[in-house]
């Protein structure tokens, strides 16, 4: 039940939120959001609803291709309305490297899970990323139970820079 209660509350806080956060203006998205995430993570990710965070011609783009790798693969589709705009640092060797993703969730568990319980079972990410000096998105998207994890690379212009690993 507290679970539950969790759960519901992230949720209602998210979707208030996302009512009135309206950083992205006519940016792609936001680098660094001036609103108070709606979560963090134990690990120190910060989490805030896409809507206002990232443009919605963008999001659109990114549900659409996320929707189209898991169709093909058989598995969970994204929640259109589970989408949120993380910020988080993955420190490799000493060095620490900002990461900006949109990550969708299949349904209010897998987002509670993911977040609140470092678990992650099923996962729809697009991690921006610069190539050869350009932004590009990669896609990750996995299912634990499936044992599938695949990758896919697409510029920002739409093109397709890989469609098997990442970039």
């Amino acid at each position: 039940m507290k679970n539950l209660s969790i759960a519901i509350g992230i949720f209602l806080i998210s979707t208030s939120f996302s009512i009135f956060a309206d950083e992205v203006g006519n940016q792609n998205f936001v680098m660094d959001p001036k609103a108070a995430p709606v979560f963090v993570s134990k690990g120190g990710t910060r989490y805030w609803p896409c809507s206002g965070m990232v443009s919605n011609q963008l999001i659109d783009i990114i549900y659409d291709e996320m929707s189209v790798i898991t169709n093909s693969e058989g598995i969970a589709p994204p929640q259109k309305s589970l989408c949120y705009w993380k910020r988080g640092v993955f420190n490799f060797s000493g060095n620490s490297i900002q990461t900006y993703t949109v990550q969708f969730y299949v349904d209010q568990n897998s987002f509670y899970s993911c977040t609140t319980l470092d678990n992650c079972q099923e996962i729809r990410a697009a991690d921006f990323k610069a190539v050869n000096n350009q932004i590009v998105r990669q896609y990750m998207i996995t299912s634990a139970p499936r044992r599938l994890t695949r990758f896919a690379c697409v510029s920002m212009k739409g093109e397709v820079i890989n469609l098997k690993s990442g970039c």
